[in-house]
């Protein structure tokens, strides 16, 4: 129902830059409904069921899971600021100092993305005896992760090899053969973890980079003051994080009250019981 009624907004912008998607990909989102918005802190409890209840919000020309996890955890942020008219969200935190609870508010031109340290992708390892070719992490690999190897860490950054070739090098490390790897998706994220497992000296450093690279994008933190009087201790926070809660902005609870009525005005008074029938006689026996 919510399709029909909610308008859709153009994502102009992404933590992603939209690179590693297919030219010419078009995302947008509506906004939350009331009762999106009553499972929002539901979802957020399990990976699987958060992003299926952003991607709900969602349409584009490509197939939704193809999108990126830090990308569509930004589309949830998105789809909550176009939920007011006021286009602004309150992020509500703890402060690390003295656990003071604050909530502060933003707006869309105040949330920046990191500087992205590549423009192309695949991201390629050269390592010993294999070239790895590294996507981003999208939200069909995390959840196929999270139900094959419950999300365990050296799975999850293996999902994220879409090609492997195997190769022989000269003593200037220079590739003198070199052989795709045919392999099915299972294979190949079963070979993938296999060589990242086993990775040892610069393999490893490689491997390193890379997953630094992997995962160093989104947005930037927020720099915040803690509103206690007492402390004012200055922290920063990441919109991603599990224990930051994020929600739209009201202005006013004003004009929402003004349109909440409390009984039925047709009601005749008289007919309602006396306040000592609600209570037994209304007194000590």
């Amino acid at each position: 129902m919510a399709d029909h009624i909610l308008p859709y907004y153009l994502v102009e912008s992404l933590p992603s830059n939209f690179i590693g998607y297919p030219k010419g990909t078009k995302i947008e989102c509506r906004p939350y409904s009331f009762g999106e918005q009553m499972n929002l802190q539901i979802a957020g409890e399990n990976g699987k069921k958060l992003f299926k209840n952003i991607l709900d919000g969602v349409r584009c020309n490509i197939p939704k899971n193809t999108i990126t996890t830090t990308d569509c955890i930004y589309l949830g942020i998105f789809r909550k600021l176009i939920s007011t008219k006021q286009d602004k969200i309150t992020v509500e935190t703890t402060c690390p100092v003295c656990l003071h609870r604050n909530k502060h508010t933003f707006t869309l031109k105040d949330l920046k993305f990191k500087n992205l340290e590549f423009d192309k992708l695949p991201i390629i390892a050269n390592l010993q005896n294999y070239v790895l070719y590294f996507e981003l992490m999208t939200v069909k690999r995390l959840t196929y992760c999270l139900d094959k190897f419950n999300g365990e860490a050296l799975s999850l950054f293996a999902s994220q090899v879409t090609r492997i070739d195997e190769v022989e090098r000269n003593e200037d490390f220079e590739i003198v053969k070199c052989k795709q790897l045919d392999l099915g998706e299972e294979k190949l994220l079963k070979k993938a973890r296999e060589i990242i497992g086993t990775a040892t000296d610069i393999d490893k450093e490689v491997l390193d980079d890379v997953a630094t690279y992997l995962s160093d994008y989104g947005l930037t933190p927020l720099d915040l003051v803690c509103q206690d009087e007492l402390c004012k201790a200055d922290y920063t926070v990441q919109l991603e994080e599990n224990n930051v809660l994020v929600y739209p902005f009201r202005e006013s609870d004003k004009s929402a009250r003004n349109r909440i009525k409390f009984g039925d005005e047709s009601d005749n008074k008289s007919d309602r019981p006396a306040q000592n029938e609600l209570s037994g006689s209304g007194t000590a026996d």
